[in-house]
């Protein structure tokens, strides 16, 4: 991701290359997926997310997203210098999220690689989504733009993401949880010498409750956190918006107050 201009309007832009192979080493059809997918993610208008401004071209050298500058930080920053935020944050982190990928999901886009490096803060304190998975979705034949390797970040992929299977909202709801598992504790869902080990390790849902790290831990947050991290997706909740609600209601949260996200320190 390089930080760039826009000489026409006049404005800082973030310019993100998305793969390393000129095009001229990809097909017609990877290439028009991508484009397909660009205008569908650039057409997600919401405070918080990244917006996509422009996309390459079909006959551009390289596959590329001009995007939206966001000066700031990731969530990661705090959450390792802190080793883990207060459990009320941890909710109010939770449902500013969970609120932003009901509205993706509701425009039928799946996020598929959330976790705190995905997580911006604002010098003003909001929270911007960025890095929906685009290139996962790209499939085009001999030179497809994916390999068939799993993409994504093991430790916050869900069970059916990392064996390859179907994936939809409840996805994006296991990857929530395994952000706020981390944002609570400071410490990866799982852990593993390999990417392979990782993702063994997620399927065997073989990770430490929370309140077993913290007995000191909120025990209605925790059990919250836990239900979204469930190794079936049936048993999840359903949507990002129920999710939301019901961390929420773990910590007392009502009313405008719900929306109101403290600075994060």
């Amino acid at each position: 991701v390089y930080l760039a201009e826009d000489t026409l309007l006049g404005r800082r832009v973030a310019l993100k290359v998305l793969h390393d192979e000129p095009t001229d080493g990809l097909s017609t059809t990877g290439i028009a997926l991508f484009q397909r997918e660009a205008r569908h993610l650039a057409g997600l208008n919401h405070p918080g997310i990244v917006q996509i401004f422009d996309y390459s071209g079909l006959y551009s050298p390289r596959l590329y997203l001009v995007m939206e500058y966001v000066p700031g930080r990731s969530l990661t920053e705090p959450v390792e210098r802190l080793g883990g935020l207060e459990p009320e944050l941890v909710a109010r982190i939770g449902v500013a999220v969970a609120g932003v990928l009901a509205y993706a999901h509701e425009r039928d886009v799946l996020h598929l690689d959330l976790k705190p490096d995905n997580i911006l803060i604002t010098a003003d304190g909001r929270l911007k989504l960025t890095d929906f998975g685009i290139s996962r979705r790209l499939r085009g034949g001999a030179a497809a733009l994916d390999s068939d390797m799993i993409a994504g970040t093991p430790a916050f992929m869900a069970p059916e993401q990392a064996l390859g299977r179907h994936t939809d909202e409840r996805t994006d709801v296991f990857s929530l949880g395994a952000t706020l598992y981390m944002v609570a504790t400071g410490a990866s869902l799982v852990h593993g010498s390999s990417s392979f080990e990782a993702i063994q390790a997620v399927a065997r849902g073989a990770w430490i409750p929370l309140d077993e790290r913290d007995p000191t831990f909120p025990r209605e947050l925790a059990n919250v956190i836990h239900r979204s991290l469930s190794l079936e997706p049936k048993d999840r909740f359903a949507d990002a918006l129920t999710f939301g609600r019901m961390l929420a209601m773990s910590v007392g949260l009502s009313g405008p107050d719900v929306h109101t996200l403290p600075r994060i320190p």
